[in-house]
């Protein structure tokens, strides 16, 4: 009776143990649009800070995605780097990928047992480079928390090439 009663425990609680990990899922993608090639003259150059014209929505949640994790500790603390990578021809003392993220944006996931939505950082523009940059910190599993991205630096000087570069976003149990 003993060794069923353990087993039948052990195997209850492995969801649990397995749901403390985070996951991070990105959707939507940064495009700027046709705000490079308005130069309106000879001699002009482009704008000087280019907005970003669609969204990208981050979601980060506990790995198993069940609703016991959430339950059972709904306000488990995490900490999201931001970095970029991939950009061997960003001449980063002259163009700049800036990021920000929407403060207003992101639901909680299951909040039915949790504390009011917690989530802190990029809430100004900040400047990315190679490298981790900055961090994320949250409590919870919250979707759709929205970031905007400005280009500065951008100009006729640079000549006609695309510049390409990666964001990653790491997510740790904090």
């Amino acid at each position: 009776m003993r060794k069923l009663l353990l087993i039948i425990l052990g195997l209850v609680a492995v969801p649990f143990v397995y749901g403390q990990n985070f996951n991070v899922s990105v959707s939507g993608y940064v495009d700027f649009g046709d705000g490079l090639t308005l130069v309106g003259e000879a001699g002009s150059d482009f704008s000087a800070v280019l907005e970003s014209q669609s969204d990208l929505n981050l979601t980060v949640a506990y790995r198993s995605g069940s609703f016991l994790a959430y339950l059972f500790s709904p306000d488990r603390p995490w900490k999201l780097t931001v970095g970029m990578t991939g950009s061997s021809d960003w001449d980063s003392d002259v163009l700049q990928l800036e990021m920000k993220r929407n403060v207003s944006s992101g639901s909680l996931i299951y909040g039915l047992f949790a504390r009011a939505k917690y989530i802190t950082g990029f809430e100004n523009y900040e400047t990315l480079t190679e490298g981790i940059n900055s961090e994320i910190y949250g409590r919870h599993g919250i979707q759709d928390i929205k970031f905007d991205f400005r280009i500065r630096g951008a100009s006729v000087v640079l000549g006609a090439k695309d510049f390409e570069t990666n964001v990653v976003f790491t997510v740790y149990d904090n």
